[in-house]
């Protein structure tokens, strides 16, 4: 695994260091006890033009459960403040909520039918089931 030097992120990186960033960043999530994690977004869709494109993620998890949704992004990017100067776009929310936002074909849906990569799956949300 290629370690991860703030000083190698300038915008031209690899896809290896990438794909080495995001296992940090998942690494650093899970000590948070997520349901699920998902990558989204231009980093799935733009594999091959990784120099440009942020990380856009989707944490669910219970541990936000009567936290305001701000205070669970701002909680999460300080928490992933490390891997500035990389941009690291996070929703969080509840297993309801990403069930409900799911069903209801709220926006989450429609980025989602445009390419996603489950990062890590608990169980607990059976995902493929309700998407």
């Amino acid at each position: 695994m290629v370690k991860c030097n703030n000083s190698n992120l300038t915008g031209n990186y690899s896809y290896v260091i990438k794909n080495s960033i995001i296992s940090q960043i998942v690494t650093e999530l899970l000590k948070y006890k997520p349901d699920i994690i998902i990558l989204h977004g231009s980093t799935i869709k733009n594999v091959k033009n990784l120099n440009s494109s942020d990380i856009d993620l989707v944490i669910v998890s219970d541990f936000f459960n009567h936290v305001i949704f701000f205070d669970r992004i701002k909680y999460i990017q300080n928490l992933l403040n490390k891997f500035k100067p990389l941009i690291i776009d996070a929703i969080c929310l509840t297993s309801k909520e990403f069930i409900n936002s799911i069903k209801k074909k709220k926006n989450l849906y429609y980025s989602l039918l445009k390419g996603y990569s489950i990062l890590y799956n608990n169980q607990r949300v059976f995902f493929n089931e309700i998407f």
